[in-house]
């Protein structure tokens, strides 16, 4: 996914959707269901800092929750969170 990447996230690998399908599925335990989440329930909102952490946000259809990658070591780290 060719995103718009701050400073942090420069060394680490490409965040794809396909990753973040399969976390969501996971979590809300979906997988294998007709509500499991698609490509097209995920939408990137960007680059943001909260509380002084940089992190990627994407707002999840259907979800109260945001999907939030943020940058640790050389990959990153997937989880849920409020919006930026």
């Amino acid at each position: 996914m060719d995103l718009p990447y701050g400073t942090k996230f420069e060394n680490i690998p490409d965040i794809e959707v396909d990753t973040l399908i399969e976390y969501f599925n996971l979590e809300f335990g979906v997988a294998g269901s007709s509500d499991v989440f698609k490509e097209s329930d995920f939408k990137y909102l960007g680059v943001f800092i909260k509380e002084g952490m940089e992190a990627m946000y994407w707002s999840v259809n259907n979800c109260k929750v945001h999907a939030v990658v943020r940058p640790f070591e050389d990959s990153y780290i997937i989880e849920m969170g409020d919006g930026p």
